[in-house]
């Protein structure tokens, strides 16, 4: 019988997650395809015991070392986006602080010798050192340089890997002179998707989650995802003001988050905290409108970059959209409602929210070729070639 092919995935996230990012389906994709996965997400150090109440460092302590195929390495430092953590020194040297055992796991489970690792946390670079691939792919899902604390930085350990890759995937297409700039050898774009097959579940309404506001007659608008530096905290205040009427709900992770007082103090805006992934369907229910609004002049080079799986989830559930305009988001979908500024995307809430009882606005509109089964038989193709 022939045995299934061995492949490493190095990520960031771990399974277990808050955030489902796409490293998490393109591994159930793995799986489902009979590849044996092991999966590695970022490592821990004891500086993390500083951050021990934050309860996505909780789990991942849980999982320090070898759980199920996935490992949680520990080291002594590890790549930050703060100094002396960002300094060369550490991005180029810092697995050597997981004193080998890291590669003595590897070899007690068979996989030093492998059919192809699969790297999207670019810190994992000295990973390569470590094993005998036949294949390496790597999938660049950001412009790394456009994150606060890595300007200039990062750029030597992307190209380390691009240029040993067999295949380097981007996920927008603005990313492509990035990539060729790394010096890969070959690129291939491979955008975000979308699991249809979990918003399936919205008529059989199979999840229950209680929404307080459901009978209020206030256009109910929601965001879901990382709230982190780029997002534009100055729009989002200035909507929550001048939209009194409307209900403003952010879901994502709050700890270590600097979220501007002037935004906590708002009556219309709620920030809910961590959401399970198998809920969307449900919650999503519950609201009018989905928003994306990112900071795209502050954090251009970043935003410009980013293809956002929240978008495909909000049109998956067949919620309108209204998002800051930057070229690879207007070039998903054109039913998307895009803005210039924050006058406009003010504007574009309300003419969607007056537009509300259009049914055709109403209808999921994601066409079958944004579904991750779709998009990753080309990922698939070079595994198998």
């Amino acid at each position: 019988m022939q045995k299934n092919k061995k492949i490493i995935m190095a990520c960031t996230h771990h399974l277990n997650s808050a955030y489902k990012v796409g490293s998490h389906h393109i591994y159930s994709f793995l799986k489902k395809n009979n590849f044996d996965v092991l999966y590695i997400s970022a490592p821990l150090t004891p500086f993390h015991l500083l951050r021990s109440s934050n309860p996505d460092i909780k789990v991942r302590w849980g999982l320090k070392g070898r759980s199920n195929l996935e490992l949680v390495p520990f080291s002594l430092v590890a790549p930050d986006a703060t100094f002396p953590l960002n300094s060369k020194l550490v991005l180029d040297h810092w697995l050597k602080t997981n004193f080998g055992f890291l590669k003595q796991t590897l070899k007690q489970l068979d996989f030093i010798d492998v059919d192809a690792i699969y790297v999207d946390n670019i810190f994992y670079h000295g990973l390569l050192d470590l094993i005998r691939p036949k294949k390496i792919l790597f999938r660049v899902m950001d412009f790394h340089p456009g994150f606060p604390g890595w300007e200039g930085k990062v750029e030597g350990i992307a190209s380390k890997i691009a240029r040993k890759a067999d295949v380097t995937f981007y996920t927008a297409t603005g990313l492509l002179p990035y990539i060729e700039g790394l010096g890969a050898k070959k690129a291939e774009y491979l955008p975000n998707g979308i699991d249809l097959s979990l918003f399936n579940i919205m008529e059989q309404d199979k999840v229950t989650l209680t929404i307080p506001f459901s009978d209020s007659k206030s256009p109910k608008v929601v965001y879901v995802g990382s709230l982190d530096k780029w997002m534009d905290w100055s729009l989002i205040e200035r909507m929550a003001k001048v939209l009194p009427n409307f209900i403003f709900d952010f879901y994502g992770p709050i700890t270590n988050v600097h979220i501007p007082d002037q935004v906590k103090g708002l009556n219309n805006l709620t920030f809910k905290g961590v959401l399970n992934h198998n809920k969307l369907p449900t919650l999503f229910k519950a609201y009018d409108i989905g928003i994306i609004p990112f900071d795209t002049i502050n954090y251009k080079a970043l935003v410009e970059n980013i293809n956002p799986l929240k978008l495909y989830e909000y049109m998956a559930a067949g919620l309108p959209v209204v998002s800051m305009h930057w070229p690879e988001i207007e070039n998903i979908h054109s039913k998307i409602h895009l803005a210039e500024s924050a006058e406009q995307f003010i504007h574009q809430l309300k003419s969607v929210a007056d537009n509300l009882n259009n049914n055709e606005e109403k209808k999921s509109y994601v066409p079958a070729s944004k579904e991750w089964n779709f998009i990753l038989q080309k990922l698939l193709n070079e595994l198998t070639d």
